[in-house]
């Protein structure tokens, strides 16, 4: 059951593409007795989103003003999906980010619907990664 700090902490949706703002969360992270501050950032997935090309226009600006000249940044999540590990758009986003990223920050990539693969798909999908 949600504690009521955790009911409605973030909006999701079946549908890919509906996050239309840069959404931020606040949390600390506990490691050896010390607290640090953590913020998550979540993008818009301009690439899936059925909306104008203009309005994919203008989030991309914003997309690229906000994640190539944010230097508290240190580390780019990418969720991708494990049904779909070679999607075009995804390939597009890592060769993007490798263009300007800083020796300071780091690239992560999140395989998400793991669940959804079966044993061949999940062995084939861990050789592809290692």
């Amino acid at each position: 059951m949600d504690s009521p700090s955790e009911k409605n902490l973030a909006k999701s949706s079946a549908t890919p593409g509906k996050t239309q703002l840069i959404n931020f969360f606040e949390t600390r992270y506990l490691y050896d007795e010390q607290s640090y501050p953590v913020r998550f950032v979540d993008l818009p997935g301009f690439g899936y989103a059925k909306v104008s090309k203009t309005l994919k226009e203008v989030w991309q600006k914003n997309l690229v003003e906000f994640i190539q000249f944010r230097v508290s940044i240190r580390l780019f999540i990418h969720l991708r999906d494990a049904r779909h590990p070679h999607a075009k758009i995804d390939d597009d986003v890592e060769a993007y980010i490798a263009d300007f990223i800083r020796a300071d920050q780091k690239y992560l990539t999140v395989f998400t619907k793991i669940d959804k693969l079966n044993q061949k798909e999940r062995n084939k999908l861990k050789k592809r990664i290692s």
